[in-house]
């Protein structure tokens, strides 16, 4: 049985084609990036990009590496770095800063 298969379906299957990241997984970025010596909770970057906290965890936790089939797993683009007192929602959370390895290698 002969079965025809699209390169692309190839490719992936292979690893050969690497996720890009999405528009706003670059807002995100672009919010680190503007303020390297900068940490950032999910909320306060969401009051930032005027978007939901909801909206933005799950962004953040694509770019720090979280989940089983993440592109970003072994070289993550965000680090949680310490707990604080996020100052737009009054709780604790944690707070992220860009990776150091990815300063400067970012363009928006």
């Amino acid at each position: 049985m002969k079965t025809n298969m699209a390169w692309t379906s190839i490719n992936i299957y292979f690893g050969k084609i690497e996720d890009e990241l999405q528009d706003r997984e670059k807002d995100v970025l672009g919010i680190f990036t503007d303020n390297t010596t900068m940490t950032f909770t999910n909320c306060e970057l969401g009051k930032e990009l005027n978007l939901p906290d909801k909206s933005i965890t799950g962004r953040t936790n694509r770019l720090r590496g979280l989940g089983k089939k993440n592109p970003y797993k072994d070289n993550p683009y965000l680090v949680v770095v310490e707990k604080r007192k996020c100052t737009a929602s009054g709780f604790t959370a944690q707070a992220m800063a860009i990776h150091p390895d990815k300063i400067g290698v970012f363009k928006k």
